[in-house]
């Protein structure tokens, strides 16, 4: 078992949203292409690199310019921790379960569902129909993440 890390699109908007937490994990999304007779240097528009040293983002391991983002690669659960507090976001997922002819309950491909409570203000917000665990907390993440105003 191991943790699932955020894609690259949720780290740029965590990092857009001040997520200042030290992590062991960032990525770098390199914007153009550049080339060097050392190939370690050298590196493609468009390409993602995973680093696994320490990182957080806005800070001094944090050496985004013109050529390159890097952004905070956290866990899940991290950032879900850092909702929770910060915000009073909480994120939840349960299997959706459908009835079939039989009025008997199955699962039906095992689709998840995605669900938001705004504690400071009681709102509820849901999302559906996931293939995995992993991305219905994905999807509530950048849902919850879009009730964040800086």
């Amino acid at each position: 078992m191991r943790e699932e890390r955020i894609s690259l699109v949720t780290a740029k908007i965590l990092k857009e949203k001040n997520f200042n937490v030290g992590v062991y994990g960032s990525y770098t999304h390199y914007l153009k292409t550049r080339k060097h007779e050392n190939p370690s240097f050298a590196y493609k528009k468009g390409e993602i690199e995973y680093n696994s040293d320490y990182f957080y983002n806005n800070g001094g391991h944090d050496f985004t310019c013109k050529n390159y983002i890097m952004c905070a690669a956290p866990s899940q659960s991290l950032v879900q921790h850092w909702l929770r507090e910060e915000y009073g976001i909480v994120i939840g997922v349960h299997l959706h379960l459908h009835e079939d002819d039989a009025k008997t309950i199955r699962l039906k491909k095992e689709k998840y569902y995605s669900w938001i409570v705004n504690l400071s203000d009681d709102s509820y917000n849901s999302f559906g129909d996931c293939d995995t665990y992993e991305e219905a907390v994905e999807v509530g993440i950048l849902e919850a993440l879009n009730l964040i105003y800086l």
